[in-house]
C-alpha cells in the first residue's frame, strides 16, 4: 500500500509538475534549460516525497498535500468537462463522509487490520491518528453505557 501511495504521489510531484513548469515558462516567455527544469522538478519532487512518507515538518506536509490537491484538481479540471468534474466532486465528497463517519467504514476496518496485524499505519495515513481517538471514545462511551449504575 505504501508503494502505490508513493508512486501515486511521485507521479504527480515529479511529472505533472514538470509538466505545469513546462506550461509556465511558455506562457510567460521565460527562457528556462532543461538542466535547471530538472533541477528544480527533482528538489520539489524529493523533498515531497520525504516530507511526506517521513517524519517531515507538519507544516510542510500540509503545504505538499494542498500542493498536490490543486495538481490533482487542475489535471482534472483541464482533462475533462465542467459537468464531469461536478460530478466528480459530489462522488469524492459523498464518499469521503461515508469513510470517516460510517460504523462500518474503511478506515475503521484499515485501523482495525493493522491493530490485527500490529502494523504500524502508513505515514500517508497519519490523519487515521484522529479517527482512531474518535474510535478509542466511543468504545469508551459504549462502556460506560454498559456498566450499571449502583
Amino acid at each position: 500500500m505504501q508503494a502505490w501511495m508513493v508512486t501515486g504521489s511521485g507521479v504527480l510531484l515529479f511529472l505533472t509538475s514538470y509538466y505545469y513548469m513546462g506550461r509556465l515558462a511558455v506562457y510567460f516567455n521565460a527562457p528556462v534549460d532543461y538542466v535547471t527544469c530538472s533541477f528544480v522538478i527533482w528538489n520539489v519532487g524529493a523533498t515531497g516525497i520525504t516530507a511526506l512518507y517521513n517524519d517531515g515538518p507538519f507544516l510542510m506536509q500540509q503545504g505538499y498535500l494542498v500542493y498536490i490537491s490543486v495538481l490533482m484538481a487542475v489535471t482534472l479540471e483541464e482533462s475533462f468537462p465542467e459537468w464531469t468534474s461536478w460530478i466528480l466532486l459530489v462522488l469524492v465528497s459523498a464518499w469521503d463522509i461515508f469513510a470517516v463517519l460510517c460504523v462500518l467504514g474503511p478506515l475503521r476496518i484499515l485501523l482495525e487490520t493493522a491493530k490485527e496485524r500490529d502494523e504500524p499505519l502508513v505515514p500517508g495515513t497519519r490523519l487515521l491518528h484522529f479517527v482512531r481517538v474518535v474510535l478509542r471514545h466511543q468504545e469508551e462511551l459504549r462502556e460506560l453505557d454498559a456498566r450499571p449504575l449502583l
